[in-house]
Order: C-alpha cells, then sequence, then structure tokens
C-alpha cells in the first residue's frame, strides 16, 4: 500500500546565506527534523562571500547528507542568490528558505500541500520574531507588537486567508519563469516586489498561520537601524514601481517623520505634542507586550520602537527624493 509520504513530490530548497554561521545548524536541522521526506529534499545553499564559518559548517553537512549543494554567489545579493539557486535546481516545486529561521516540524509539508491543493502560487506560514542577547531579545519583542510592524498578516494572522505577500514561499518553477524570477536590481523588498507580480500574473498567495518560521532579528541597535532604513528605502523603489501595492501601515513611519520635520518648522509645541503622544503610544504597547523579557527590557523597547519608525521613514524619504533627483 502506498503512503502518502511516498506520493509526495520532491522539493528543491533554496537558501542564501551570508554570515550565518551562528545559525545555518539550527535552520538546516529544523529542515532535516521536520516530517518532510528527506531524501524528497534537495538543498542549495547559495553562499554570499562569507567571511565566518558557513561555508565549514555547509560542508560538515554536506558529509551526511547527500542532498546538500553549496553554490556560490560573488554579487552577495539575495535576489541574485535565489536565482542562481533557481537555475542550478531541477524540480518543479521550489521552496525558499531563509538562513536565519526555524521551521515547524510541518512547514514544507503543509506549504506544498497547499499549493498543490488550492492552486495556490505562493503559500507560507507566519514568521515569529526571536532574538539573542540583550538587545536582540528587545528588537523582537517590539517587533510582535502591533506598534512595532503594524498588523501585517504574516505576523499576526490567526487563519488562512489569501494576502500580498509571505516570508520566503512556496512556488510551481513554471510560475517563477514565466514571471522572470526575481529583479536582480532590489537590494531589499525583493520577496514582497517578487510576490507583486506574482499575484498579478499569476494567481493567490496563501498564508497559513497554523505553520511557524522563527526568524532572528538583528542583535544591536546599530544594525537594526541600517536594517530599517534600507527597508524603508527599497519599499519606497517598490511603491514606486507598483503603485497599487502602497499600504497605509507601510508610509505612516514616513508621515511620522514629515509630520515632525514640519511641526518644529510651523511650532515648535506641536512637535512636543506629537513626541508626547507617541511616546504614550509606546507606553501603552510595552504595558501591553506578553513577551516574558523583564521590564528593564520592556523599558527599553521605548528605545527600539523610535528607532525602527524613524530608520524606516528617513529610508523611504531618501528613496524617493533620490528617485525625484534621477528624472
Amino acid at each position: 500500500m502506498t503512503s502518502r509520504y511516498e506520493l509526495l513530490p520532491k522539493v528543491d530548497v533554496l537558501i542564501a546565506v551570508r554570515n550565518e554561521q551562528n545559525y545555518i545548524k539550527d535552520c538546516l536541522n529544523s529542515i532535516y527534523n521536520g516530517n518532510y521526506p528527506r531524501e524528497k529534499l534537495n538543498i542549495y545553499i547559495i553562499d554570499g562571500c562569507s567571511s565566518d564559518d558557513t561555508v565549514e559548517i555547509v560542508k560538515k553537512y554536506k558529509q551526511d547528507y547527500k542532498n546538500i549543494f553549496l553554490l556560490h554567489n560573488n554579487n552577495k545579493t539575495v535576489p541574485y542568490a535565489i536565482n542562481s539557486g533557481i537555475k542550478a535546481s531541477s524540480q518543479e516545486i521550489i521552496f525558499w528558505a531563509t538562513g536565519h529561521g526555524q521551521y515547524d516540524p510541518d512547514y514544507i509539508l503543509k506549504c506544498v500541500s497547499e499549493l498543490i491543493k488550492t492552486n495556490a502560487a505562493s503559500v507560507g506560514g507566519l514568521v515569529i520574531p526571536q532574538g539573542c542577547g540583550f538587545w536582540g531579545k528587545v528588537i523582537a519583542a517590539s517587533l510582535k507588537s502591533p506598534l512595532g510592524m503594524g498588523f501585517a498578516s504574516y505576523r499576526r494572522g490567526t487563519e488562512s486567508m489569501w494576502v500580498d505577500t509571505v516570508m520566503g514561499g512556496c512556488w510551481r518553477r513554471t510560475d517563477v519563469e514565466k514571471i522572470g524570477g526575481f529583479n536582480e536590481q532590489w537590494t531589499r523588498n525583493q520577496d514582497s516586489e517578487f510576490n507583486i507580480r506574482l499575484k498579478d500574473k499569476i494567481g493567490g498567495i496563501l498564508l497559513i498561520p497554523t505553520i511557524k518560521c522563527r526568524l532572528f532579528v538583528r542583535e544591536s541597535l546599530i544594525s537594526l537601524i541600517k536594517q530599517y532604513f534600507q527597508y524603508g528605502y527599497w519599499r519606497c523603489k517598490t511603491v514606486i514601481t507598483h503603485p497599487g501595492s502602497i499600504k497605509i501601515r507601510q508610509i505612516l513611519p514616513t508621515l511620522f517623520v514629515i509630520s515632525l520635520i514640519f511641526s518644529i518648522i510651523i511650532d515648535v509645541k506641536l512637535f512636543y505634542l506629537l513626541v508626547f503622544v507617541y511616546f504614550i503610544a509606546s507606553i501603552v504597547a510595552v504595558c501591553a507586550s506578553k513577551e516574558k523579557i523583564g521590564w528593564t527590557s520592556k523599558l527599553s523597547m521605548l528605545i527600539v520602537f523610535p528607532l525602527i519608525h524613524l530608520s524606516w521613514g528617513c529610508g523611504f524619504i531618501h528613496g524617493f527624493l533620490s528617485h525625484i533627483l534621477k528624472r
């Protein structure tokens, strides 16, 4: 009698990495210890010139698992890496994983099953921020708060639904080829830009909240600022290229920054009022947080919230001004 696992298709898993020595083991273990048959998984790890022990760790895994393939990405960017992985792989179903994520045991199985059953263009689960060290845990707690990242479905969804984007994704090769793969000009926000074209030209994107990926966040405030400035910049580029993709939650940080600037020019009292209202909202968010990180860490969220919003907003404004100046 044929088991349901024997009927499952082979899947090519693509993982773009760069300096992931602290996370790649847990990522690979979560995939191999999942309930998708190991012999039906081909894992392509595309390394972007790591300067740590990432490559050595992967080579050790290759000794035990013959279905791991190591590719090199001299371009160093994610879209270039994923396109390279797509070209090197061969199966019809492709799963894009992140090197600093840990996946539920049934994550890949449910993604593949729903992809086949619903005829969706892409399938993914919830993203749960995780942190290491003091600031990593504070940042993760902040990103779990509605104030930190709004009400994005892929972070807070409670039921299966059709959405605009998911982290990573599970696709059919033929669908990816129809839209030309990833746009290699997008250093950041490449997943959203890709999903916009996938949704417009192929079909729906399905979120399954019962499966989760625990994503490890930045561990310092400087790296957080750089990350969200880039997010804002590239989100602006995405909005300019795809105007219909704009969401109010994505431009609120930009409106906040603009309001602060103009309030200083018009009336400094208005500036103080805006800061006071934001501070009260932050206090409410901290008190509402259910994270068990202690009050010293919780109060430190009052630092992380404005860094996220101001960095994103300034990045978005920079992206807009750069676009105007290039015209």
